[in-house]
């Protein structure tokens, strides 16, 4: 820093901060006070550099030093732990995020939780939204290119938290639009059961028709009764990196679920979920004795998710069918419908409206099988 810098930056003319450096003449107590502040030193440190307090002293003033600096250490590590509290509930999205900035220095990041549901509120998934710190990617090339970068730095990261690439453009970050956004699941995120809850050797199996949301009352389910959750959909990415396969969540959760039966996952004390028309309709007869909750759409509900999820409604329609005269004919089964209340008068469905209605039947099994358990 030059001379005439530092005498702006301290907020003295050129001449009387060259006259302190020479020595000609010294800086005056408020001055002192004035370059203690914006050097981030004690005052009493700086005053003892100048030689203005008494020998007996000056030990003292390194000692403020070294306690002014441990302090400074203690308010810096207050504000990182209370940054990581905020991240608690997160830690998903924030160790993918954590992975991208330090693997990809030249990307900012954004977490953006999202929340679904008016009576209850449930954070579905949250996003990491990212964009470069200089410049911005706004072409499909580039876009597509920055993927490819970050999938080739981070792409263990993203698959041990399952995170997909989803195209948002209305999310709330310190940047505008980002081109590039990652998604983590969580409330239906696969977890294990609760410690504090006393062992029960039950599995308890949730499957549905497309859209219906049987994922999130098996995760309902799953915290009521302090049971583990295992959701195929995201943990075959994380199990076997099916991010680059060919049809990921379908050969995915068709392993884990053939796992699942075959007993080489061990599903005791926990619910599992699967609600693929194809993965559904193979295993179903599979299914071992047990509690089983069955969550379908009605008759609207059924149409959209099977648009959403590339069947005809005819196909949705016969399976919604089978599993209804399955849960029937079967002990310990119980058989819940989202109706179609959940469309609006613009016939949108109402998305908070669908999560409030799943949630509450989530909420309703889990009574009952609490009851069943005694």
């Amino acid at each position: 820093m030059s001379a005439n810098t530092a005498a702006a930056t301290v907020g003295v003319s050129a001449a009387t901060m060259s006259a302190w450096l020479t020595g000609r003449t010294e800086p005056s107590h408020d001055d002192l006070m004035r370059l203690a502040r914006l050097a981030n030193l004690p005052e009493a440190y700086l005053l003892d550099l100048a030689g203005r307090t008494p020998a007996s002293l000056s030990g003292s003033t390194r000692l403020l030093l070294i306690e002014s600096a441990v302090r400074g250490a203690l308010r810096d590590l207050d504000r990182w732990t209370g940054a990581a509290q905020r991240l608690v509930d997160q830690p998903a999205a924030a160790v993918l995020a954590g992975a991208i900035l330090e693997r990809c220095p030249d990307l900012i990041a954004s977490l953006v939780p999202r929340y679904r549901g008016r009576a209850r509120r449930v954070r579905a998934q949250t996003f990491v939204a990212l964009a470069r710190a200089n410049g911005q990617t706004t072409t499909p090339s580039e876009i597509s290119s920055a993927r490819r970068r970050v999938e080739d730095a981070v792409g263990d990261v993203i698959d041990a938290t399952a995170a997909v690439w989803r195209d948002e453009h209305q999310l709330d970050t310190q940047f505008d639009d980002p081109a590039l956004v990652l998604m983590v699941l969580d409330q239906e995120r696969s977890r294990g059961p609760s410690e504090a809850v006393a062992p029960d050797p039950r599995s308890i199996a949730v499957i549905g028709t497309p859209y219906a949301h049987a994922e999130l009352a098996a995760s309902v389910i799953a915290d009521k009764l302090g049971f583990g959750l295992i959701n195929p959909l995201d943990l075959a990415q994380r199990r076997f990196g099916l991010r680059r396969a060919n049809d990921p969540h379908r050969v995915g959760q068709r392993r884990i679920v053939r796992e699942i039966l075959s007993g080489q996952l061990d599903s005791m004390q926990h619910v599992w979920t699967v609600a693929d028309v194809e993965v559904v309709d193979e295993i179903l007869e599979d299914i071992p004795a047990g509690p089983v909750v069955c969550v379908t759409g009605g008759p609207r509900l059924r149409s959209e998710g099977a648009r959403m999820w590339g069947y005809t409604t005819d196909r949705v329609d016969e399976l919604h069918d089978r599993i209804c005269r399955w849960a029937r004919a079967r002990p310990a089964t119980t058989l819940h419908e989202i109706d179609d209340a959940v469309f609006d008068r613009h016939n949108r469905i109402d998305r908070d409206r669908l999560f409030d209605d799943a949630w509450d039947v989530g909420a309703h099994a889990a009574a009952e099988l609490l009851v069943d358990r005694g």
